[in-house]
Order: C-alpha cells, then structure tokens, then sequence
C-alpha cells in the first residue's frame, strides 16, 4: 500500500492565499465603513444645517457608531435627538449619552456639562449633582454651582444650596442668577437664607449698577409683590442699559406684559426678532401678549409669522397658534394645523384640549365638554383646562358636575385665586350660601383686590343674614352695612354693591332709605332688570302686595327675556294658584329663550310645578320633549328617572342610564349613582350590592365631597344591615352644610334605630 504524501508547500501557500484575502477583505470593510461613515457624516450635517432632525439624528449616529470620540458630531447628534417630535424617552437617553461620551474625551467641555445637568434636573436631580461634582474637582465654574445648587436644592438640600450660592456671590459678585437663586429659597421659606427676597435683588442691583438682568429681576420681584410702580422704575432703568442677551429681552417683554404694558413689551419682542426670528420661545411670549391685547388681527399676525419663522420645527409652537387661530375666529387655520399635530401624535392630551377650544367657540357647548374631559383623563389637569370644563358643564346646567371640577381643582390647587373665586360664583348662583361664603373668603385672601370675590363674600353674608343665619364669625347688619358702603366706594361702575345696600336697608326696616337707595340706582344703571326686581322686594317687605305684582307685570313687560324676572313671574303665578299662567310664563319661555342655560332653567322648573301639582304623566311627558330636544342634557335625564311612569318600565330607566353614560363618557359620576340608585330600588338588589357599593366607591374615589353617593351607600348598607358603617356615612353627610332634607332624613331614622337618640334629637 502506498505511502500517504502531505503537500506542505501547497498547504502554505493555501494559509497565505487566506490571510491575504482575509487582509483585504478586512481592510476592504475597514474602507467601506470608514467611507460609509464620512457620506453618513456629510449627510447628517446637511440634515442638520435643514433643521431635518430626524435624518440629521439618523445620519450622525452612523457615524458616531464608526468614530465615538468626535466631540462635535456628538454635540449635532444630541442636539438633533433632543428637537426629534414627538419627544421620546429613549431620544432624551441618547441624547445623555451623547454627552456622556463627550465627557469621557473632554471632562472640561462645559456646554455638555450645562446641557447634561439640564437634562438631568427635572427627574434626576442626584445625577446633575454628580456632574457637577466631577465637573468642579477639575475646574471652578460659578455657572457650573449655580447649576449644583439647583440640583441640591431639588434634593431638598437647602443648606448646601445657600451656601453654594453664597460662596458663588462672594467669589463673583456679577453672576446675577446666584441672587435669583438666593432670593427665590427665601421666598420658598424652605431654609434660613439669611435675608429676606428683596435683600438680594437689592444686592444683585447695588453690585451690578450696570446689569440690566438685575433690575429686571427686581422688577419681576416686585411686581409679585403688588408694586408696580417701583417695578417700572427698574425696568425705565435697564431699558438705558445694553440688553445683549436673549433672556434678558425675554424677561424685560414678560414684565412689561404683566405691567399690561403691550406696546412696550411687543417693541422688546419686535428687537430680539431682528437678531433671533427662529427662537421658540419668543413666539410663545408673543402669542401671549396677542391673547392679553384681546385683537384678532394681533392674534391672526402672530400665529401666522410664528409659523413662518418655525417651520423647520413648528410643532412646540402649533398648540399655541391653533388657540390664536381660535381666539380670532379662524377656524378653518385652527382645524388645518390641529390636524397636522395630531397626525404627528406629539401629545394627544394637548391635542384633546385645542378640540374642545375649537369645539366651544364653534358654541358646540357638549364637544367641548367630551373633548376637555377626555383632555384630563389623559393627563392635562390643570387649572385652565378645569376652569373652562367647569364653565362649559355650567352652560350645560351640569352645576354639580361643575361645582365637582371645580372642588377637585380647589383640592389640587388650594391657593389658586381664579378657582376659588369660580367656586364661590358657582355655589352662589345655587343658592349655598354658607360655604359660597367660606369659599370667597379664601378668595378674597388670596387677591384682596379682586372686587368680584369681596362682593360674592357680601352677597353671601347679606343672604344668611336675610335668612336669619349667623356662621361662626358672622358680623352685624351694621358691621355688613359699613363693609358694603366701603366697597361702594371702589366699585362706582357695577350694581351689585348698591343693591346689596337695598337689600340691607330692607332687612333692617330702613324702607325709605331703601327706597332712595333704589331711586339712585336707578339713575345709574337704567336698563338693569335686578333694580326692577329689587322694587318687587321692598314691596313685598312692606306687605303691598298688589303694589308688588304690578311692578312684576311692569318688569315682565319691559325685560320679557331675562331669566331672573320670568323666574319671579312664575313662582308668583305658582303661589296665586294661577295654574296656567305659571305654565303660559315658563312654556313662551322655553320656546322664546335663546340662551340654552336659561331655557332649560325653565324648563325644569314647570317639571318641578306639574309634579308639584300632582300631574306627573305631564311632568314625564314635558321632560321626554326636552330630552328629545337636547340630545345632550344630563340634568333632564335624571329628572327623567325621578318620573313614576319611567320607573315603571325598568326597560326605559336603563335606556335613560345608558344615555347619561354616552354623554358622560366612561369617567362620568352622574350615570354611576343613577345606575346603583337603579339597582338600590330593583327588585334585584341582593344580586347587585356588590356592584352597587362598587360603583358609589368610585365615586366617592373621584370625589369625596359626593354627598348623593355617600348618602346612598349610607343606605346601601342600611338596608344590607351594617347599620354602623351606615350611622358613619350618614354622620359625614349631616356634617354638610349643604345637606338636603332627601339627606337628613334617613340619617336621622337610623341615629334612632341604632339608639342615638339625642344625636338624633339634635339634628
């Protein structure tokens, strides 16, 4: 058998024939993605000059994968990640990353330290402090401290925080912020700052005569303090000083606009144009200052070159100029760019919200409401978004639902004037004086110069008086008297304090000087119906009562539309026995109204006389008319289910439910406690208690001034024979004020039956 033979020489040259080409195929790859690197490169950069971040993040981050270590590249990527809209979580990570990188090869690159510590502050706050730290172990930066002491602040770190600060003002007497910084801890009265707010600004200006940013700041300062005259001393001061910087023509527009003072503040805006037409935030204080001028063109011009100056990232700013399209009734260009931003998908919370503005100055009062609701749930809570909720379910007759809104937003927001001062409006219109009274008296705390909340505080403290009522607190008609001519005198142009002087002088017998009251008032305000009606009162108060009927014809006839009179009309017409004229007054109306608040006001009150008067197959026929007439309305629903022939037909009643439920939506309160006050009376209750309690809990989650569906769970467990934990809610809802006799009474009956008998007694 033959002898195998190796060939060595061709096995070499096989292992040098594939070294080379692995060589080349190496150096090849080598070449290609080093090329593949440089057009990604080329193409970022272009992308990038185009404000195409998108491309521009995409192109530059196949190159950085090839070359880590380029500063530069990796400052455009971050920048381009962080412009890419919608904002994603993982964008804002590569973003960090990206300056982390540049860190690691520049430790002393200081515009990534800024942007990193910028990106870090809001949910990070640990974090920014660390950069900050490597930072300043290599080089002293006071920028870099005013930064940490933010970020030790945030820690709630506030020692550390001043002192941070102090050393910086010491060090660099020029670093203005630092002042800022010091001043605002003092505000926030968090920690011992050692002086008070206005000792630093005063520092800040004293130790930058030449700085503009100082006195604005103190001006800024002021103006929160309610001196607007020293404020504008400061300002007069830094408009002879060199206003170089962005942020100091920003901050000098904003305080002109607060002192209301557009003209000055849009000339700011007009010169920072010229040197920075693409900056975001200019726009947004320009469209501010266009909204507070109350002009449509203003409003059109702003949102038009606003988009014109942005439209290479025109999305932060669409929001903004959809509400002034809105504003100027150009909803044709409001609904082109909301489209355009929701297709984008950016925020659909936001997008909710500019529907339902669109949706309400198109007087689509029920879409507003849909949309404001649906703005909330997905998490646009605040103020402004609840105060226009509450006044749209208000329009619509929803007061409880409004008053709901505007309870929860007092409860998130308790130092928030407007919501106070809404609040208290809303409980006055219904007649719940005691807490109308509390309510304005925060309000009146928090802006002393509101005349509105002063007068609803009055309004309130007159009615209780009226009725006999004395709160914990109270004053005398001559202590109210000398309040209501005090205000008198700051509010020559509005009727409401003369006529609680009318109101007053009548309570205390004063007829004759209510009388002259009456006849000045008159004078003044000619054309008010409620000086009318206040003619009716002073004669009823004096018992010439025929006297009093004629001046309700006569008001009647010359205010034919004006809800308060028809009102009077009628409850008039209802207490004379006079059946059919009560009804003639509130049908016309009902017809005649254009106001849809009005008309169903009246509405449900000839509801309220047919069932009054023992007609309730007409009470339930009128309702169904209504309802069929506003496809959209709560209240008439439920009035609906208070109707013996739709009790009847358990069919019916639930069909009712389900409507309130489409027009509540999901998160609606009204349609849970009809569903369980539904269940409460079925025959079928033992099979449901559970979904019952279920539901009512859910409401009393949302709001735990929900009286309605405490009481009913209070019953609920009555009837299931946990009379403790019934006796515990019944004892929460008499603790209300506002608590109805439909309330009281089946608390009452179980403080008996559980043996309480003086509790019970007493209430």
């Amino acid at each position: 058998m033959p002898r195998r033979y190796f060939n060595w020489r061709l096995a070499v040259v096989l292992v040098i024939a594939a070294g080379a080409l692995f060589a080349t195929a190496y150096t090849l790859r080598k070449w290609q993605r080093s090329t593949g690197a440089e057009e990604a490169r080329q193409l970022g950069l272009e992308a990038f000059e185009k404000k195409n971040w998108l491309e521009a993040a995409g192109q530059l981050g196949k190159y950085i994968a090839v070359h880590p270590g380029d500063v530069e590249v990796l400052s455009q990527y971050a920048q381009a990640q962080l412009q890419i809209r919608p904002t994603e979580r993982g964008r804002v990570q590569q973003a960090i990353g990206a300056y982390r990188a540049i860190l690691r090869v520049e430790p002393e690159n200081l515009e990534a330290v800024r942007s990193l510590m910028e990106l870090y502050l809001p949910a990070a706050a640990g974090e920014a402090e660390l950069v900050a730290n490597r930072y300043l172990e290599q080089t002293d930066n006071p920028e870099v401290r005013i930064l940490r002491a933010s970020a030790m602040a945030a820690q709630r770190k506030y020692a550390e925080a001043v002192a941070e600060l102090k050393t910086v003002v010491e060090q660099d007497p020029a670093q203005v912020i630092a002042y800022d910084a010091l001043a605002r801890l003092a505000e926030s009265r968090a920690v011992n700052v050692g002086a008070e707010a206005s000792h630093w600004y005063d520092q800040a200006v004293e130790r930058n005569p030449d700085s503009a940013l100082a006195l604005i700041l103190r001006a800024q300062y002021r103006l929160q303090r309610a001196d607007p005259d020293k404020a504008r001393e400061d300002l007069a001061r830094a408009e002879t000083l060199e206003l170089t910087k962005a942020e100091d023509r920003l901050r000098i527009a904003d305080a002109f606009l607060r002192l209301n003072d557009i003209e000055r503040a849009e000339a700011h805006l007009e010169a920072l144009r010229e040197t920075e037409p693409e900056l975001p935030v200019l726009w947004t204080l320009w469209g501010r200052l266009a909204i507070q001028s109350g002009s449509g063109p203003r409003m059109l011009r702003v949102a038009e070159q606003g988009l014109e100056e942005l439209a290479a990232q025109p999305w932060d700013f669409i929001p903004l100029a959809v509400e002034l399209f809105v504003r100027a009734g150009d909803f044709d260009q409001a609904k082109q760019y909301l489209d355009q931003y929701d297709q984008k998908g950016i925020d659909p919370g936001v997008t909710a919200f500019l529907r339902g503005l669109l949706a309400d100055a198109r007087r689509d009062n029920q879409e507003a409401i849909r949309r404001w609701q649906r703005a909330i749930e997905l998490g646009q809570k605040t103020p402004t978004v609840r105060l226009m909720l509450a006044r749209a379910l208000e329009q619509a007759g929803d007061l409880l639902s409004a008053q709901q809104q505007l309870r929860n937003l007092v409860a998130e927001h308790p130092n928030h004037s407007q919501a106070n001062l809404a609040l208290a409006r809303l409980l006055a219109r219904s007649g719940d004086w005691m807490e109308a009274l509390d309510v304005s008296r925060k309000a009146k705390q928090l802006a002393p110069d509101n005349l509105d909340a002063a007068v609803i505080y009055l309004q309130s403290a007159v009615q209780l008086q009226t009725v006999g009522v004395q709160p914990a607190g109270s004053v005398s008609l001559e202590e109210l008297e000398a309040q209501v001519a005090q205000l008198a005198q700051r509010t020559g142009d509005s009727v409401d304090v003369p006529l609680l002087q009318v109101t007053l002088a009548i309570q205390r017998d004063q007829y004759s000087r209510a009388e002259t009251l009456l006849n000045d008032v008159k004078t003044r305000f000619p054309n008010e119906p409620r000086v009318d009606l206040a003619r009716v009162q002073l004669a009823m108060a004096q018992e010439q009562t025929d006297q009093a009927a004629q001046l309700l014809q006569d008001a009647a006839a010359r205010y034919p539309d004006d809800p308060a009179v028809i009102r009077l009309l009628a409850v008039y017409r209802a207490e004379e026995d006079d059946r059919a004229g009560c009804e003639q007054v509130l049908k016309a109306a009902v017809d005649r109204l254009e106001n849809p608040a009005a008309r169903r006001q009246m509405g449900l009150l000839l509801a309220h006389y047919y069932r009054t008067w023992g007609q309730e197959d007409k009470a339930c026929t009128f309702l169904q008319d209504l309802a069929r007439t506003w496809p959209a309305d709560v209240a008439v629903r439920r009035r609906l289910l208070r109707c013996q022939p739709i009790l009847a037909d358990p069919a019916k009643a639930q069909e009712i439910i389900n409507e309130i439920k489409a027009i509540e939506g999901d998160a609606g309160w009204q349609w849970r406690y009809e569903q369980a006050r539904f269940w409460y009376a079925s025959p079928g209750f033992r099979d449901r208690e559970a979904d019952i309690v279920s539901l009512l809990n859910e409401n009393l989650r949302r709001n735990v001034e929900d009286q309605e569906s405490r009481s009913l769970l209070a019953a609920v467990y009555d009837r299931l024979g946990k009379l403790q934990s019934a006796i515990s809610l019944y004892r929460e809802v008499l603790s209300d004020s506002g608590v109805t006799a439909d309330m009281a009474v089946p608390a009452i009956a179980a403080l008996y039956r559980a043996g309480e008998y003086d509790e019970g007694q007493r209430l």
